[in-house]
């Protein structure tokens, strides 16, 4: 997303395709919603976004999205135990990014930081040892 102008454009045009969609027209995002979104560096593509508020919306009670029903990616706190190896850390992450991103690659690889050709290595490497 460019500017905040913008980015609050499409939050308020995804709300309201959300209530249309599902025929909420009571839903709403409170303003601490609204800034934790406003906070997150957002990729260009707008159905990220869409997806984010899509899931808020079914999560959240009494038809009001708060801040804990915003689900954004690396928010959450992974635990692992001590002496798990590096590689199956990044296998975890890497796959959890994508079933995020809806196996979305060109997401998956911004959010991670790195390249698509990278990403598509990665995936290659846990196909052939079996874990796809």
């Amino acid at each position: 997303m460019e500017s905040k102008k913008q980015l609050l454009e499409s939050i308020d045009f995804n709300m309201g395709v959300i209530k249309l969609m599902h025929n909420k027209a009571e839903l709403k995002l409170t303003e601490k919603a609204k800034e934790k979104l406003l906070q997150f560096s957002w990729p260009e593509e707008t159905q990220f976004l869409e997806s984010v508020l899509e899931k808020a919306a079914a999560r959240c009670a009494n038809n009001t999205i708060e801040p804990t029903d915003i689900e954004l990616p690396g928010e959450k706190d992974v635990e692992f135990p001590v002496g798990l190896k590096l590689e199956i850390v990044e296998r975890q992450y890497i796959l959890q990014t994508l079933y995020f991103v809806q196996q979305n690659r060109t997401k998956a690889a911004e959010i991670l930081g790195i390249s698509i050709r990278t990403l598509r290595n990665k995936l290659n490497q846990y196909r052939m040892e079996g874990f796809l």
